[in-house]
């Protein structure tokens, strides 16, 4: 589990911070990063995706936990969002050639 501190608030302040962040691009996500002291993560995936919640947790928790060391050594807020549906392994490895 990752600690509330290192969550991203996205209700708060995320459009604004949306427009000054950087779009990347992937074959399975749209990755927003910015420059931050204390690095944020979040990673949405919409329910048309993947239906089952159950799923879409186990997915979220292990994309989170790879990602959180990748924020923190890059010093950065990273906000993904899933375009379509892969194997886990196939997303993680994508993940981590992309940030």
């Amino acid at each position: 589990m990752i600690a509330k501190s290192s969550k991203f608030p996205m209700r708060s302040g995320f459009y604004a911070w949306r427009k000054v962040a950087t779009l990347t691009h992937s074959q399975h996500f749209l990755i927003y990063s910015h420059p931050a002291p204390s690095p944020r993560v979040a990673f949405i995936i919409s329910s048309k995706k993947i239906k089952l919640a159950t799923q879409r947790n186990v997915l979220r928790r292990t994309v989170l936990d790879a990602l959180l060391p990748l924020a923190r050594a890059s010093s950065r807020d990273l906000v993904l969002f899933l375009k379509s549906k892969a194997p886990t392994k196939v997303l993680i490895s994508e993940l981590l050639a992309n940030c």
